[in-house]
């Protein structure tokens, strides 16, 4: 399990006997120190961890030994700088969707950095008042589903082979504590 820590670094540990396990000091870390607030993902595909950053640029590390493995560039995103940007990786694929300042989705090749051109407009049957690029999301992969948090409080879907909305939703009433809105962390 990787997480970030508040000094800074990003740290994992062994989920089966919670020995600690590989780490990336704050010194490899560029973009500025911003602790535990720092979102990370994983590219299963090319089994790297990505790391933002302040700058809006992602650093790529090697799952296997934590060695920089490139970076994806703020202006790969084409929406200006966002900190802390929102991602989420397509285990099958090893593509990245991430939420643009216009409120669409957009895709982006992990190989040759490059949008795809594959985009999901907002009002393309997404739901809920449009927050921009700091919705969170998840794909499910089993479900071939874009999953991400809505002004409402609920969990909308698009299906990924369409790039229309899905059936798939999860009610705020299923969430227990305050309804968050598109804040919502999944």
């Amino acid at each position: 399990l990787w997480y970030s820590a508040t000094d800074n670094t990003v740290r994992s540990f062994n989920v089966n006997n919670l020995v600690a396990g590989p780490m990336i000091p704050a010194s490899a870390l560029p973009g500025g120190a911003i602790g535990a607030g720092r979102h990370l993902y994983i590219d299963y595909v090319g089994r790297r961890l990505l790391v933002t950053s302040i700058n809006g640029d992602i650093p790529m590390y090697n799952l296997s030994d934590q060695s920089r493995a490139g970076t994806i560039l703020n202006a790969a995103f084409n929406n200006g700088v966002i900190g802390a940007r929102h991602l989420a990786a397509d285990p099958r694929t090893g593509t990245l969707w991430f939420a643009h300042t216009n409120g669409s989705f957009r895709e982006l090749n992990l190989t040759s950095m490059l949008l795809t051109g594959r985009i999901i407009p907002f009002g393309n049957g997404q739901v809920g008042g449009n927050p921009g690029a700091f919705r969170h999301m998840v794909v499910d992969a089993g479900r071939n589903l874009l999953l991400y948090s809505v002004t409402n409080g609920s969990v909308a879907s698009i299906d990924l082979t369409t790039l229309r909305a899905g059936t798939h939703t999860i009610r705020s009433t299923a969430f227990a504590g305050a309804i968050v809105g598109a804040g919502r962390i999944i």
